[in-house]
């Protein structure tokens, strides 16, 4: 167990994260990360198997490349300046419950992600060529 983890009620550690916002569902089960829409997304309706309504679909993603994707996407954000402004709107509608790990651990380190955000948008560059 890692020693963060120490500090999360156990009752948040037992279960996988998730996030569902609307027609879509991402679940963090430590190995893959599923991610489920709900008729919003007819373009890949042929994607991993429906979950009982039409138009759904649903993909399974190793964690690892996961973690890879969002370290691409933070970078990007970081460079549009939008990482503080992406994690405001996430606090006021996630906040609200007793939520899961995940939501804990943002919930309990937000202001110090907040100021560290703000600090790498202000230092980041715009991407360049390789050329140059």
């Amino acid at each position: 167990m890692h020693d963060w983890a120490r500090q999360v009620p156990n009752t948040l550690l037992d279960a996988p994260m998730a996030y569902f916002r609307g027609d879509h569902l991402v679940i963090d089960d430590g190995e893959f990360l599923s991610w489920w829409t709900r008729g919003s997304c007819d373009a890949h309706r042929d994607w991993g198997e429906s979950f009982g309504a039409e138009g759904s679909a649903g993909v399974a993603i190793p964690v690892a490349i996961m973690d890879r994707f969002v370290l691409m996407r933070i970078a990007e954000m970081l460079v549009e300046g939008t990482a503080t402004t992406t994690l405001d709107a996430m606090a006021r509608e996630l906040f609200s419950g007793p939520g899961n790990c995940g939501e804990y651990c943002l919930r309990q380190n937000q202001d110090m992600i907040r100021k560290a955000l703000a600090d790498l948008e202000t230092r980041c560059l715009p991407p360049r060529s390789e050329g140059v």
